[in-house]
């Protein structure tokens, strides 16, 4: 279904949030934050799950160039490799540019993205299910005096 590598048929992947969201995948379990402050608090699920959730339950966050999805490793992706049962962050600057993994987050692990000469976001991954199956995550803008373009 995603890319995999060139002749191993046997991996299970599928493609990563910055495709699924251009490509209008689970379209009714997207957050789209359009201007700032970007702020969202909520359960993160792997698209794995998609037929088990509703329209409530949310897949993908998208804040700017930047995406936020639950990478659970499970049935359609279960052959992740990178990032299983974690929360990533994706950017993605062009339509036409190739994406990139930015982050893979644990429990406690944050993330923040430089938005503004004083204000950044901060992605942060409270609570992963017992069983992977969703993510509780907080994204937040903060004011921050660091310079740097993108910090963690």
């Amino acid at each position: 279904m995603g890319y995999s590598t060139i002749g191993d048929d046997s991996k299970i992947m599928c493609f990563n949030a910055v495709k699924s969201w251009k490509l209008g995948w689970y379209r009714d379990r997207h957050v789209d934050l359009v201007t700032s402050p970007y702020n969202w608090s909520g359960n993160l699920y792997g698209i794995t799950d998609y037929q088990r959730t509703s329209s409530s339950d949310m897949m993908i966050v998208r804040l700017g160039s930047y995406f936020v999805s639950f990478n659970r490793s499970n049935g359609i992706t279960q052959d992740v490799g990178v990032g299983e049962n974690q929360v990533l962050v994706h950017q993605q600057n062009d339509e036409r540019a190739r994406s990139t993994l930015l982050a893979t987050l644990q429990v406690g692990e944050s993330y923040s993205v430089k938005i503004s000469p004083e204000k950044a976001v901060v992605i942060s991954v409270d609570y992963v299910a017992f069983d992977s199956e969703y993510a509780s995550v907080t994204i937040e803008t903060v004011l921050d005096t660091d310079t740097s373009e993108v910090s963690e």
